[in-house]
């Protein structure tokens, strides 16, 4: 058929407001137990909108939200009779609700509008417990276990056919079990750590309209095992080893039928149907003078993998949606180096580049990938400290074209910096942040026989001043923070 070339000119802005403090409590009993907690709450309220401009038409889409997350911790811990020996019990809750609306427009008249709100509950319990068996031997073991309770509700829905809503109220329930041991010590010159869990993942996905219910579980056993020998004369010099299986966390933010638009012609939707990634990664390295000189290389096979594929709307031919699946496993390999280095009392740079290679054996679309891929880092970081509280920084990344399936990542570089001034005793900071050079991403994805290309011509050149005071008072004491043991983790798809 004809090629289709549609170019649009797009400009996104975002202004936003964000607040976040954590308070910690602890108290110290004479029997050496210690009682703690922690409270955290969050505010963030942005409102992002862009506009899309081609010859015929001028969409845009408007949204204002406003998200609260608040995380309340508990930690008990307790010496045991055994010399050295204790127990950590904590339990954690972590609350994040989101409201958002949503305006649609074409040619300035409001098309489509939706109101919804994301209420996510996180509760984790977590004992663990240290047994130091000799000078040369500590062992650790423990369980924790996780519950996952998220609700979508949209409401205030006026849809149209040019721009796709989330009309469905649906909720996910998760629950992760995790049990470990591990040891760790001493064996002649070689320091090890080894250890095992067995981990679940049980997945809940609810479409509240039409009352259906669909549920996964996926379960491993993952051992780790870690040693590093000294060597030379002077023992500056080690070599290292590692092996894990990791499985990774329920993916929840992405188990959902909720649709996000990024701009007027492409959004994301979830997958309720996703599992957890999880890999085999082994690796080796070498370091040298003291870590002045490290070189790494890692083996790792991916299994489940979660992958952003792009589909073409069938309703309307010129939106593209991402969506992410699973797809079959596949190995890459890494290779890395990295120089560190002082030439003079005022300069200290870091020097490092890596490559990974990937074979590809995956079909995806009907299309088979079957090329190896290359993709490579550079990093060159520089750190100044003269006289008299004058000090700053110097970074350059790099990172060549590079392919992976149906996507191509073009070139990205940037040069930024700093210069600061401290004064009063190092109590007040005067920075000058700035990047001179820089060129954002440009990324090509395939969806069918179309080619979808984004460009980021936003400049990247920017120059900033900051001030920072340092404050503090009173008597000078030892303080058990208390912090939380989640997080809010999002799964995102790699634009």
């Amino acid at each position: 058929g004809d090629n289709l070339h549609t170019f649009l000119t797009e400009s996104s802005k975002s202004h936003s407001f964000d607040f976040r403090n954590r308070l910690s409590l602890t108290q110290q009993f004479n029997s050496g137990a210690q009682l703690g907690g922690s409270y955290l709450v969050s505010l963030y309220r942005p409102h992002p909108s862009s506009v899309s401009d081609n010859e015929s038409l001028t969409s845009s889409v408007s949204s204002r939200k406003n998200i609260v997350l608040q995380e309340g911790t508990l930690r008990f811990l307790q010496p045991l009779p055994s010399r050295g020996s204790r127990m950590e019990l904590t339990a954690d809750y972590l609350n994040r609700h989101s409201r958002n609306n949503s305006s649609y427009f074409m040619n300035s008249e409001k098309t489509a509008v939706i109101e919804e709100t994301d209420n996510l509950n996180l509760w984790k319990f977590k004992a663990d417990f240290i047994y130091p068996y000799s000078r040369t031997l500590v062992w650790k073991f423990g369980a924790s276990a996780q519950f996952i309770s998220s609700k979508y509700t949209p409401t205030d829905i006026v849809e149209n056919d040019r721009f796709e809503t989330s009309d469905i109220p649906t909720k996910t329930s998760g629950f992760t079990p995790i049990v470990y041991a591990s040891a760790q010590g001493r064996f002649w010159k070689l320091k090890y750590s080894a250890g095992v869990n067995w981990q679940l993942n049980r997945i809940s996905y609810e479409n509240c309209s039409v009352d259906k219910k669909s549920t996964n579980t996926q379960w491993s056993i993952n051992p780790t095992v870690q040693v590093m020998m000294p060597f030379g004369s002077k023992m500056d010099h080690a070599l290292m080893f590692s092996y894990k299986r990791t499985l990774s966390d329920i993916p929840y933010t992405a188990i959902s039928s909720v649709i996000n638009w990024s701009d007027t012609y492409n959004y994301t939707v979830g997958n309720p149907d996703l599992k957890a990634q999880s890999a085999d990664i082994v690796m080796a390295g070498l370091s040298l003078l003291r870590n002045k000189i490290n070189l790494t290389a890692l083996y790792a096979h991916s299994h489940d993998r979660i992958y952003w594929q792009t589909f073409q709307s069938k309703e309307t031919p010129d939106v593209f949606y991402a969506k992410p699946v699973n797809i079959n496993g596949q190995g890459v390999w890494g290779f890395g180096a990295e120089w560190m280095e002082a030439p003079t009392k005022w300069w200290r740079f870091k020097l490092s580049g890596r490559i990974e290679i990937t074979p590809e054996n995956t079909t995806l679309d009907g299309i088979h990938y079957n090329k190896t891929r290359f993709k490579e880092y550079f990093y060159f970081n520089n750190n100044f400290r003269f006289g008299h509280g004058w000090g700053g920084m110097l970074n350059v990344n790099f990172e060549p074209t590079y392919r992976t399936l149906d996507r191509t990542y073009h070139a990205v570089y940037n040069v930024n910096g700093q210069i600061y001034k401290t004064i009063l005793g190092d109590n007040l900071q005067v920075a000058l942040d700035f990047t001179p050079l820089g060129n954002r991403r440009k990324l090509d994805r395939q969806a069918g026989a179309n080619k979808v290309s984004y460009k980021y011509t936003t400049p990247e050149q920017y120059v900033g001043f900051s001030l920072t005071w340092n404050f503090s008072g009173g008597k000078k004491v030892d303080v058990n923070v208390v912090d939380g043991i989640q997080d809010y983790h999002e799964t995102k798809d790699n634009r």
